[in-house]
């Protein structure tokens, strides 16, 4: 092992190989790939040690994300791993020991950590000897929120903007000794980790807070942050889409996701052909002409009871024989179902819509998906619908027994809200044989807990609109709702950031607020001798109740996954050969790779490549910084392997730029440069060298 001040990779461990390649096909996993190519190891279920230069590609996104923010004079801070659970009790209204536990056991923990699921986060929780509640944070905004609130106490401290990279998994360094990073972790009781890096139980996220006085300040804000964001992701080189968005439990109503293309995503983007709409298939719109209601037995929104001695109709898809309404060519067969609960649990939604992927043959309701329902379409009719709950039935049935069984007084009775697709429209209009059924189900759990009446909402359409409800989501082909030619096209993602505008989603739930003058509408504005004052002009205040005087602050929290950054530039990249990074985040941006005997040589071209990148970096005009002009980032091969397992090794590993010192050199004083990514391999004289490697980079 050499100390000359070359980076060599017999300093570095780098474990490639020794994992059977037997059965691999053409399509090898990309996780497969990170772990035979060194980059990590699983420890347990979704939690992964990060080896030598798997810790190299996270911290360069990490430094490529302070770069980012820099640009817009965003400053770090750190919060702490655990947080009190009042917190997260006063915003979502729940204290996790009210739910049903399951009892876990965290590494180097000596108390039992258990974990429970609110919403749709999946949450590790804990007691200290004194007996205070904490929970290992999956977000922070509570957290920063409180922070804020016991900080800012006047409109003149804002804005704030304040962001953290924390999460880290673990790692190991170059002395070949297991260590833990030290720093802030995110933890998720995900329920089934699967996909590597993708979907984990601890994970690295860069996680930025704003606080402006205004929403109009906010909104700014907003789009300052999605500029930011297009550098970051431009950065790859990678193709990448902003999708509009659903908020989901985070709150708010603007949202964006930042998403690559890939078979392996969770998520599904629809984007038209034509024009530049972009948008997550929750959200989706297609161009459909809705009917309005106008027939005169047809209402919008209709309520009553129903009562324990009524019987369930013994065909519910009586009402649809005779005339059948086409979709899409497909007949429609049957009436499919959706079940929800609201976030105080008072409520159950039920969504019925056309099944028309049943057979024909099928008949009555049945229970319908997820990829199906359009939720952002319900929650648009019911805000309060909370969309992680994986047994809203169930939820909905227990929080029925303390009002029932134990007659506890509630300010909001029980009831079950119905939404009736437009497609399924004739069903409503039968009122008298199709609106009373209710699922079997929910018929028995009435009878048990001796329930003799239950108040109904029936909604067949939009109450400010009047138009009937779409609640399937868009599909291939559907027309564009923002051009008269394109069609819509649904392809699978992984979501990589998101960005939340809050509003006072949680400021006015912590009471977060500043000081500001008596007179309502005030804005901040500039002087023209730099100070900065209110004044009463368009401006959009939110005031507290609580306090007067006072104004909630606005609110935006922005979120990229560093971890999963990792897997899916990997799997986007990926080929038959093995990884192929960016030379932004590639562990080394060139490897030089001699025959045996040449390693002086070898030697005189890593300086020579070296010194070209130093002496134009030098050149530059004092602060600047310029990606592209950065020292190159080289390694040695010097390992005691031969010519050929040294280049199939590099290209597992997947460097961006391989320079190869070996046959032209000694026949034609050459090297011979390969780049998979633009499928290049040509020779290049030492005098050339570091300009033709340096014209490749600032490619890929």
């Amino acid at each position: 092992m050499q100390n000359d001040g070359r980076a060599r990779l017999s300093s570095h461990w780098v474990p490639t190989g020794g994992i059977a390649r037997a059965a691999v096909k053409e399509g090898e996993d990309s996780h497969s790939l990170l772990i035979r190519a060194g980059f990590l190891r699983q420890a347990y279920s979704g939690v992964f040690h990060l080896l030598p230069f798997g810790v190299r590609v996270q911290e360069k996104i990490e430094r490529l994300v302070d770069r980012s923010m820099s640009e817009v004079d965003y400053v770090s801070k750190a919060l702490p791993n655990s947080r009190c659970r009042p917190y997260h009790q006063k915003t979502f209204g729940k204290d996790p020991e009210d739910l049903q536990v399951v009892t876990l056991r965290l590494v180097h923990s000596h108390g039992g950590v258990l974990c429970a699921q609110i919403a749709n986060r999946q949450l590790f929780y804990f007691r200290d000897r004194k007996n205070t509640k904490y929970m290992l944070s999956p977000t922070h905004e509570e957290e920063i929120t409180s922070l804020v609130g016991s900080i800012v106490q006047s409109y003149k401290d804002l804005p704030i903007r304040l962001y953290q990279i924390c999460g880290s998994l673990s790692a190991v360094n170059n002395t070949v000794l297991l260590t833990d990073e030290i720093k802030a972790r995110k933890y998720r009781d995900e329920p089934r980790p699967r996909q590597g890096l993708l979907r984990t139980r601890e994970f690295l996220m860069k996680d930025l807070y704003t606080f402006d006085l205004t929403r109009r300040q906010a909104l700014g804000t907003y789009d300052e942050v999605r500029n930011a964001y297009a550098h970051f992701f431009d950065a790859f080189k990678i193709p990448y889409l902003v999708a509009e968005a659903d908020s989901g439990s985070m709150g708010g109503n603007l949202s964006h996701e930042y998403h690559f293309l890939t078979p392996k995503g969770e998520d599904t983007i629809i984007s038209c052909s034509n024009c530049q709409y972009v948008a997550n298939q929750e959200l989706a719109q297609s161009r459909e002409t809705l009917i309005r209601v106008e027939e005169p037995n047809l209402v919008p929104r209709r309520e009553w009871s129903w009562h324990h001695n009524w019987q369930p109709e013994t065909n519910f898809n009586s009402t649809l024989e005779g005339e059948r309404i086409p979709i899409d060519s497909a007949e429609l067969t049957g009436i499919a179902t959706w079940t929800g609960v609201t976030q105080d649990r008072r409520s159950l939604v039920i969504a019925y819509y056309p099944d028309i992927s049943a057979p024909k043959e099928s008949t009555g309701a049945k229970s319908g998906s997820e990829n199906t329902v359009n939720l952002h379409a319900i929650k648009a009719i019911v805000e309060q619908l909370d969309t992680g709950i994986e047994n809203p039935f169930e939820d909905w049935v227990q929080a029925l027994v303390p009002i029932f069984k134990e007659g506890k007084s509630v300010a909001t009775p029980p009831r079950i809200v119905r939404l009736f697709d437009y497609r399924v429209q004739k069903a409503v209009h039968d009122a008298s044989s199709c609106l009373p059924h209710i699922p079997s189900n929910i018929i028995e759990s009435l009878d048990t807990l001796s329930i003799k009446q239950m108040q109904i909402v029936d909604i067949a359409a939009d109450p400010i609109t009047f138009d009937q409800l779409n609640l399937l989501r868009v599909k291939n082909d559907d027309p564009c709702p923002k051009c008269s030619t394109g069609r819509l096209k649904a392809e699978r993602a992984v979501e990589l950031g998101h960005m939340f505008f809050l509003g006072s989603r949680y400021s006015k739930a912590l009471q977060v607020c500043v000081a500001i003058d008596s007179q309502p509408g005030l804005d901040r504005v500039s002087s023209d001798t730099g100070s900065e004052t209110l004044r009463s002009a368009d401006s959009d205040l939110e005031h507290s109740v609580e306090e007067k005087g006072h104004a909630l602050l606005q609110m935006g929290c922005h979120g990229i996954g560093i971890s999963r950054m990792i897997a899916a530039v990997a799997d986007t990249l990926a080929d038959s050969k093995g990884l192929n990074w960016p030379r932004v985040i590639a562990p080394f941006e060139v490897v030089i790779v001699p025959s045996k005997g040449l390693e002086d040589a070898a030697a005189e071209i890593y300086d020579r490549i070296v010194a070209s990148s130093s002496g134009r970096r030098s050149s530059m005009e004092p602060g600047s910084i310029l990606r592209d002009t950065r020292v190159v980032d080289v390694i040695l091969d010097d390992r005691e392997k031969n010519m050929g397992w040294k280049l199939g090794d590099a290209d597992l590993i997947g460097y961006p730029v391989i320079v190869v010192v070996g046959q032209t050199w000694k026949s034609e004083q050459k090297c011979e440069v390969q780049c998979r990514r633009l499928g290049l391999r040509t020779k290049v004289t030492p005098d050339n060298l570091a300009d033709f490697v340096d014209c490749l980079l600032k490619q890929l």
